[in-house]
Parts: structure tokens; sequence; C-alpha cells
């Protein structure tokens, strides 16, 4: 007998017999305190605001406690099958601690406990709250019913090796301040025990006493190192289970939450054409063109925010200003008939009073960009400095734009419209720290009110046309029509040559030309779509860019005679589209994405309308489509639109990226360069059409490919087509070159 209770871990004396292991062990645990995922162990956790509840979780690591029960199960023979196990006052207590510091409170209505990853093993018996300080009372589930052995290797094994408790309620209270760390001390402890024994110690019990298998243990809970409280980091000796935050300045958002709408005009001079279209005497002429804003309502925006420091009794001395940032843009942009002359273009600022200042002019195109900021406002400290800047501005900014002049395209006694914009914003945090009988008075119903607070100080504007100086031709325009800031005008006569060249009819011009013989005026269209081998046209299929760009560069008549390769990537040597892409690139028909430029991609049809449009007049119109509302290329697709140079779909949709087709395509640069086929125009001609199998009078495309794709000399008709495309009649087809 006395050998059989050696092997199983009991040794006699006298007539009693123990367990080998009798005394308390520990076990060491290790925890940490988290918001959210974030442990805070590489920098100071920070609060985004004051007021917010704060989520406190507290997580344990109790792998080391299921691994010393399944230990102490095999260690004492206790997975023997068939062997009967007895337990008895069997007591599994966890106590979670979760202590403030002074400048943070528990909020009593909304304070609770809740438990994560322990699968119904356990439960929360209690929870105090004294002060400061909140304790959670963790317990087995009906431990009490627990008989046997494996009832607590069954429960222990629920648990996830990591345990939380979820601690709610935590807040900020009125005499924490911004920007300072706070600690939360967290404290972990607990006990395992029961009596446990086996089927034959309870048989060695029952004449020579006790004799149970040890299992009484207490936990010693330390700081993960994986989650150690950033500020001791420098600390190795210290396992303080802990967790430092902090919060940011609370943030009051700006009062001002709409666009704040200034009135603009454009001048030449002091005249605002609103009673008649402005006239100059020659296309020579030099004009300057005055850009006029009424900022005003900037001004009282300015002091709508010093009212509200003043109601406070706030000195604006002492309200610090700090990421300050204020642009004003405008822009002028020419119709295709005239230019910016590059050896005197300028821009003045007149009413700044020194306040106010050009800080960049860049020309891209026919459009100048202007750019202004406050002068030294990277200098400014406080809101007077605000306030001096914008008092000694006048109520009135002007912006003249100097060397601008009508080109060679242009004609005498039409009409020429040049556009301008001008918006901006301003942004700045006002800090300052609300008096104490103001705080006194918010606590009274907001008890998450700080001392010190950060007010933004943000607003946007945009300028309209004024009335009183809109422009003659829309004056009486609907809006959003009626808002745009424009001026128009035209020259009265050109200055005759003294030389008369007479006019020749060339193959390929795109020009009205007259023919001597006839005494008719008589063009040419050049061909410039062409079919496939299998004599197709694939009017549906698609277009590359390299392909659209090689199309319009072409009957734009550009300069393709460079050959190089662009600086982009995906650009080969010697392609046989590196002069269509260069001369695209020129024009600013076509934008590279990146370091590529995608010639081989299939073109979409915004990207299309950009390369009609940089061809084609300026428009004011401000027709849009429902998809079109903040496209890159909203200005382009409504520029042609209002031009009738494209048509949406029955549902008000453009569809902006969908794929162009060679029809489509076809479609624009007809209407575009007022070519239009009927049955009409080529009456005679039927016969001599190039013949494309997949072509059908019935494809809406038709007589958009039949122009297209047929060189013809034609006179026109006196009638037009819902695109204003004056109708032709042909006169004969001529061999197109088209390669």
């Amino acid at each position: 007998m006395m050998a059989l209770l050696m092997t199983l871990g009991i040794f006699t004396s006298g007539t009693n017999v123990f367990a080998r292991i009798t005394n308390l062990e520990t076990l060491k645990l290790e925890g940490d305190i988290l918001i959210g995922d974030e442990t805070e162990h590489d920098k100071v956790f920070l609060l985004e605001k004051s007021e917010d509840d704060i989520e406190f979780t507290v997580a344990l690591d109790v792998k080391p406690i299921k691994d010393k029960v399944e230990e102490i199960k095999n260690k004492h023979y206790m997975n023997v099958q068939g062997l009967k196990t007895y337990v008895s006052n069997l007591d599994y207590t966890t106590i979670v601690t979760l202590e403030l510091p002074n400048q943070m409170d528990f909020d009593p209505t909304t304070t609770s406990a809740a438990l994560e990853g322990v699968n119904g093993a356990l439960t929360i018996t209690d929870v105090q709250k004294e002060d400061k300080k909140v304790t959670v009372t963790i317990k087995l589930v009906g431990q009490d019913a627990i008989e046997d052995y494996q009832g607590i290797v069954t429960a222990i094994n629920k648990l996830d090796d990591t345990i939380k408790v979820k601690l709610t309620g935590a807040k900020f209270n009125i005499d924490a301040s911004p920007n300072t760390n706070y600690t939360v001390k967290g404290k972990i402890g607990g006990k395992l025990k029961a009596n446990v024994e086996r089927e034959d110690f309870a048989k060695a019990r029952a004449t020579n006493g006790n004799v149970y298998v040890p299992f009484n243990f207490e936990f010693k809970v330390e700081q993960s190192e994986a989650g150690k409280d950033f500020i001791l980091t420098n600390d190795p000796n210290n396992k303080d289970i802990q967790f430092t935050l902090k919060f940011k300045k609370k943030v009051l958002e700006s009062p001002l939450d709409e666009k704040t709408t200034l009135y603009g005009d454009i001048l030449v001079g002091k005249e605002t054409e609103h009673d008649k279209v402005y006239e100059v005497s020659t296309k020579e002429e030099k004009i300057n063109f005055t850009g006029v804003v009424n900022i005003l309502p900037i001004v009282n925006n300015f002091k709508e925010f010093e009212k509200l420091f003043t109601e406070d009794n706030f000195n604006i001395e002492e309200i610090s200003i700090s990421g300050l940032d204020h642009v004003m843009t405008g822009t002028f942009m020419l119709p295709n008939e005239m230019d910016f002359d590059p050896a005197t273009v300028q821009a003045t600022l007149e009413g700044a009073n020194g306040k106010f200042e050009i800080t960049n002019i860049k020309t891209e195109g026919r459009k100048v960009t202007i750019t202004m900021k406050f002068v030294g406002q990277d200098k400014i400290k406080t809101y007077k400095d605000i306030m001096d800047l914008v008092n000694g501005i006048k109520e009135e900014l002007k912006v003249t734009l100097s060397g601008v002049k009508f080109n060679s395209s242009a004609k005498a006694n039409t009409n020429y419209t040049v556009v301008g914009t001008l918006k901006g914003y301003f942004k700045a945090d006002a800090e300052f720290k609300l008096p104490e009988i103001r705080v006194a008075t918010i606590r009274a119903t907001d008890n998450s009110i700080e001392s010190y607070v950060i007010q933004k100080l943000d607003f946007d504007y945009e300028a309209i046309q004024s009335d009183e100086g809109r422009d003659f031709i829309i004056k009486d325009a609907p809006k959003p029509q009626a808002d745009v800031i424009q001026f128009t005008l035209k020259y009265l006569k050109d200055i005759e040559s003294p030389y008369v060249k007479p006019p020749v009819v060339k193959v390929g011009t795109l020009l009205l030309s007259k023919s001597a013989e006839k005494n008719i005026s008589t063009e040419i269209h050049i061909a410039y779509i062409k079919g496939y081998e299998d004599q197709t046209v694939r009017g549906n299929g698609n277009l590359t860019r390299a392909e659209a760009a090689a199309m319009v560069t072409r009957l734009a008549k550009m300069d393709l005679t460079d050959n190089t390769k662009a600086d982009y990537q995906d650009l080969k040597e010697n392609a046989w589209y590196n002069k269509y892409i260069n001369a695209a690139l020129k024009a600013n028909m076509i934008d590279p994405d990146g370091n590529n430029i995608r010639p081989n991609d299939k073109i979409t049809r915004a990207e299309f309308a950009k390369m009609v449009a940089a061809i084609d007049k300026s428009s004011n119109g401000l027709l849009t489509f429902a998809d079109v509302k903040g496209h890159k290329y909203e200005k382009e697709i409504n520029q042609i639109s209002a031009n009738k140079r494209i048509v949406g779909y029955e549902d008000g949709t453009f569809r902006p990226d969908n794929n162009l087709t060679r029809a489509e395509a076809a479609a624009m640069l007809n209407r575009l360069l007022n070519r239009v086929a009927d049955q009409t125009a080529i009456a005679g001609h039927e016969q001599e059409l190039v013949h494309f199998k997949d072509l059908s009078k019935t494809d809406w495309f038709y007589y958009e490919i039949i122009e297209a794709s047929n060189t013809h000399e034609l006179t026109r008709r006196n009638t037009k087509d819902e695109f204003d495309r004056v109708h032709e009649d042909w006169l004969k087809l001529l061999i197109s070159n088209l390669k």
C-alpha cells in the first residue's frame, strides 16, 4: 500500500496520508488595458473629443490557467478511463479594478461591465463603483454544481486564450486640460482552488485522513510587454498595468457652413457692356480686361467671427490664430479667336491697399489664372492681425489683365465672349480660453464644456455676375446662365491689305473657297474614316486614344512633323502614333495618366470631348447632363454640348466614361466641321460611294459615316439641320488619299 501511495504522489507519516503539494501556488499571468484595439504601446493615445464616453478594455491572458488545469489532470492520472474524481469547494474568482485619474469620472448613468472571450464559462457577479474606481468580480458559471475534475477542465477550456472585460462610461471631467497626459491604472488578481480527490484517494481518506490532489492557485498579473504603456517603455522593471491618454482641444465648427456669394463683373475701361455689345475699331487693337468683385461679403464674414468673440468679452489680441490659409483665384478665359500677347500680358491689382497681393499668374492656352493672398499671411498670429488686414481693404477689388488681342481666325462684326471666374476659401483656427463665467454658465447644462477651445474660422466663396453689369447677350437669360461673369465684344473692320490674292480651291481644305469658273461657292470635304480589309466600317466599334488623336489632329491641320517619342514610359520609339500624340499633347487635347499616355486603350466619350473642345469655339452655355456634374471633363463636355456637337441619352445622361464608338466620333467631328450629308446631298452619287457591307440606311449614323468616308466637292443649300449645319449639295466625288 505504501508503495502504491508513493507512486501516486502521496506519502505517509504515522497514520495520516497527505498530498505531496499542499501549499499555495502562484500562476503568473499577463494583462493589458486597451481602447478598441489600441494598446498605446507606440504613442500616447489621442482622443478626438474630450466629451466622448470612453470604453476601456482590460485584457487577461488565461492560457497559463488552461495549461495548469491540463497539467494536473495528466500529472495525477485523472485521465485514466473509468477512474472517478470528486470536486468540492470549487472557487474560481478574478477581480479586475480600473482606477481613473482625478481628471476623469465614471458616469453613473452609463457605466457598465461586460465580458468577451469567455464563451459562457464565466460571469460577472458584482460591479462596485467607488469614486474614481470600478471593481469587477468574475466567477465560473455554476461552479457549485461541478462535481468532478473533468467539469473543471471543460469549463476552463471554453475560455479563449485571452478574455476581456469591457468597462464603459469613463470620460474626462471639467478639470482636464487638452494635450495633457492622463494615466488609467489597472489591477488584476484572482484564485482557483478546490478540493479534488480521486476514487482511490477517497478510499484512503476513509481510513487514513484527508488525501487530495493539490489544487490551490493565486493569479499574479503583470503588464504584457506587447502592450506596455508608452510612457513606461524606457522602464523595463515597471510592470504596472496602465494606459495613458490625452485629448485634443475642443473644436467648434465654423458658424459659416454655406458658400458665400460675391458679385463680380468684367469691364473694358469703365464699360460694363450691359446695354450693347462692346465694339473696338480694328482687329489689331489691344484690349485690357478688368475683373471687378465686391468683397464686402467677405469682410462681413470676418466681422461675424469677431462678434463671436466680443459677445464673450474677448480681447481679439489674445485670440491666437494658427493654420491660416487664404487663397483667392480669378480666371479669364478667352474665346478661340483671341490670344494673350506673351510680350505684354500682365495682371495688376487695385483696391487692396497693400493688404492683398498677386502671388502667381499662370497662362494655359487661352486661360489665365491669377492667384491672390493676404500680404504676409504666414505672419498672422492673432485675430486682431486679421481684422487689421480686412479693415484696410477697399470694398471693390480690381484685377486688370493687359495684352489681349484678336487673332487671325477672328471675323469682323462677330461677337466673341470672354468668361471670368473668381472663387476662394479662408481657413484658420482661433484658439482661446473661455472666461470662467462663460464656462460656469454652459456647465449648468453641458458638463462636457472645456475652458480651452479651438474655433474653426472656415468659409468658401464664389463670385457670380452682378445684375448691373450683366453681359448684353445674356441680359434676359434665366439662372444659372445669367450668373456667368462674361464680357462680349467685336471689332468693326479689318485693315485691308494692298495686295489681293485670288482664292484657290485645294483638295483637303476645310475652308470655303471661290470657284472663278462657275462663280459659285464650293468646298472640298476630305474623307477621314476608312474601312477595314473585310469591307466593314464597324461603326459600333471603338477607337483607341492614339487613333482618336490621329483623326482630330489631321482634321485640325496641326503640325505633325515631330516624330520623336514623348517622355512617357508606355510610348515606343518609331511608333506610328508619335507625331499625333505629340501634337495632341502640345494642344492640351490629351491628358497623361501619371507617367503613361495609354495610346492603345479605348478612348472614352469624355476624353474625346476634351479633344473636340480643344479645337472648338468657346461657349458660355451651362448645359449639363445628370451624370457629368463634378466630372474631370465637365467643362469641356458642357462647352461642346452648348455648341451642339453632342447629344445625351434619353434618360438625360451623357455616360462620360463609356467607350466612344467610331460612329459617335464621326458625328461629333462632322458637327464641329459643318459637314452634313443627307439623301438630297448625295442624290445621283449613290453608286459612286464607298461601300461598307455592315453599314445600313437604317443605322442612325448612316449619313455621318457617308460624310466622313467619302471625299467630295460640294456647294451649300440654304437650309440647316438641328445642329446648325448648313445642308450640302454634292457636286462630285473625288479620289481620297486617306491612309
